[in-house]
């Protein structure tokens, strides 16, 4: 276990450096009038300078320089001069100051084990009136606020450096699933299934001072489908080498109907229940098909790592079409069977075993590929199926004062169908009171325990209790609170 702080810092900086993604040659040629170009611009003023200013966000956190951003708003008409003449010369020269190539990078925790480096996300924070003039004009590798600037994003200019065309494809591309086949040495792909419009929504970040989502999908792209989206598609494949880059004015036809995948049964699992689903294979077209099922039932990491294989089944059946059920309907009087029904079952004891032998959280995914006798149509779906564990409840108040105690209640009900063994419940107030372990050995299913902890704040701010219970057969429960803590 590492404890030093600069060893730390070592460790997660080489983790970053190994993930740095250097670009690569799929592009076209890029726009440039000459081997060393520079920025002109005409329209910077200094007013535009101050209005800029004054649209910084002030709970946001300072950069290297420790200037609150709050200083920079209220001082806007004295430092709109300096600032407006230091940008004016840095786009003249095609150069920035020397400080403002300095970044405080800070990891952020994401989820599963806080020992893992890859676990971590690098946020950069840099001098805010460096932000102001890179939120002024599209980044063209000379001014620069992230991996990219939004306004290059949103028109499409994908030839920029930074991960321009990563980005964009990150948010606007296509999704498709691929069947690989190895025979004898020989590969073949066919594609699956294509999803449109899969990619690329609800682009979330975590609300200024607040445990809540924010929406900034619009911030990245244009309305999906809008004239606008497809001429910035339209714009970025114009800087693709490929030739293979379509853009419709309309999304294409519909294929035409044929099988259909649907998965039915629990979509959370308690866990200790066995898990039962139905895969349905339905004929939308009028005539009769033979299909191959091929299905595997898989408990993965959420970063999408295999951990064990809990059932596999490849079935042929037969899946009468439309035509045909009403050529039976009519002349038999009676219905056939226009939909084929493979159960799946899975008994606890498969996946119970290993929910305690890794630290990242788990979940079952069920994948389901299709394909006629012909060959023709393949088709695929998947369905993944989070754990459903027990909360903790925290009880408390949601303001307090310094030196003013105030009590905090843990309970935990086990509402599985199994007994949970050797439990302990840790819990931290963190800026408030150290981390406390409480033993509570065996509960079984229905059983209620609480835990109290009377706290003593001395430091003003937002604090966050945290609980977290650990057992032989699960790990992992996880519980939090935030109190505002006063003078």
């Amino acid at each position: 276990m590492v404890v030093d702080d600069e060893e730390k810092a070592n460790i997660l900086n080489t983790f970053f450096s190994t993930v740095f993604t250097v670009e690569n040659e799929m592009l076209g040629e890029i726009p440039r009038n000459n081997e060393n170009p520079i920025l002109r611009v005409t329209n910077l003023t200094q007013e535009e300078v101050r209005n800029r200013l004054n649209k910084i966000k002030i709970d946001k956190s300072p950069g290297p320089d420790g200037i609150h951003p709050r200083v920079l708003r209220e001082l806007s008409n004295v430092i709109d001069k300096p600032l407006f003449l230091i940008f004016r010369d840095s786009i003249a020269t095609g150069s920035v100051p020397q400080d403002w190539r300095i970044a405080n990078v800070v990891p952020i925790f994401k989820k599963g084990s806080k020992s893992e480096p890859g676990n971590y996300r690098p946020r950069t924070h840099v001098y805010l009136y460096q932000c102001s003039l890179s939120s002024i004009f599209p980044s063209l590798g000379i001014f620069q606020c992230g991996p990219c600037s939004l306004t290059a994003l949103k028109k499409g200019l994908v030839y920029l450096p930074y991960d321009a065309k990563f980005v964009f494809a990150e948010v606007n591309a296509d999704r498709i699933e691929w069947m690989v086949k190895d025979m004898y040495g020989d590969v073949q792909l066919s594609v699956l299934k294509e999803e449109k419009k899969s990619i690329g929504k609800f682009i979330s970040t975590k609300a200024v001072n607040k445990n809540l989502r924010e929406d900034i999908t619009l911030e990245y792209k244009h309305k999906e489908g809008s004239s606008e989206e497809r001429e910035t598609f339209k714009n970025a494949c114009s800087y693709l080498k490929s030739d293979a880059s379509l853009v419709f004015a309309a999304p294409p036809a519909a294929p035409p109907r044929g099988i259909r995948i649907q998965i039915t049964g629990e979509k959370e699992l308690p866990p200790g229940n066995p898990l039962s689903l139905n895969i349905l294979i339905e004929n939308e077209s009028d005539q009769s098909k033979t299909v191959t099922v091929t299905a595997g039932c898989q408990l993965q990491a959420y970063t999408g790592k295999s951990v064990a294989s809990l059932a596999s089944i490849v079935q042929t059946v037969e899946v009468a079409g439309k035509q045909a059920l009403i050529f039976l309907f009519c002349f038999f009087c009676c219905i056939a069977n226009a939909v084929a029904t493979i159960p799946i079952n899975v008994a606890a004891d498969q996946y119970m075993k290993w929910l305690t032998t890794v630290d990242d959280e788990l979940m079952i995914r069920l994948n389901v590929i299709t394909e006629t006798k012909e060959g023709h149509e393949k088709n695929s779906e998947c369905l993944v199926i989070p754990f459903l564990y027990p909360p903790i409840k925290v009880e408390m108040p949601d303001t307090g004062k310094i030196n003013e105690d105030f009590t905090c209640t843990f309970t935990f009900k086990n509402t599985l169908s199994i007994p949970l063994e050797k439990c302990e419940l840790h819990v931290e107030g963190l800026g408030i009171f150290k981390l406390e372990k409480f033993d509570q050995g065996d509960v079984g299913p229905g059983r209620i325990f609480r835990c109290k902890i009377i706290c003593a704040p001395k430091k003003a701010g937002e604090k966050k209790i945290v609980a977290e219970l650990i057992s032989k057969q699960i790990k992992g429960i996880h519980a939090e609170k935030i109190i505002n803590i006063t003078n």
